[in-house]
């Protein structure tokens, strides 16, 4: 199976034993999903004053190519889950570590639903 790194980080996949098993550098443009944001209403505040409240969702998704036999996307999470459906389309799972909570690697790939 050939994995496309279609995320803007590289894609470093970490074993059960700490080992890494990838690491695969940005392979071209980002997929991403576009933002669908819309007002409606607003929170008053305790002390006084109002901020918006706002519906956010997953709009159209840019950056995929066709799908392809024995070829996986992978992408963020929130563009998987925009374009759940295509069994194309994973992203990093299982987030690992380091001892100052900077992410250096997953240790699975995911399908959104």
């Amino acid at each position: 199976m050939q994995l496309i790194n279609l995320t803007p980080h590289p894609l470093t996949l970490i074993g059960q034993d700490d080992t890494v098993l990838l690491n695969q550098a940005p392979d071209g443009p980002m997929a991403r999903c576009i933002e669908d944001r819309r007002e409606i209403g607003a929170v008053t505040l305790p002390g006084g004053g109002t901020v918006p409240l706002r519906s956010v969702g997953f709009g159209a998704v840019t950056g995929l190519p066709e799908p392809r036999d024995g070829v996986l996307l992978v992408v963020s999470r929130a563009t998987a889950e925009a374009a759940a459906g295509r069994s194309d389309i994973v992203y990093p799972d299982e987030q690992v570590r380091d001892q100052d909570g900077r992410i250096i690697g997953c240790r699975a790939l995911a399908r959104a639903h």
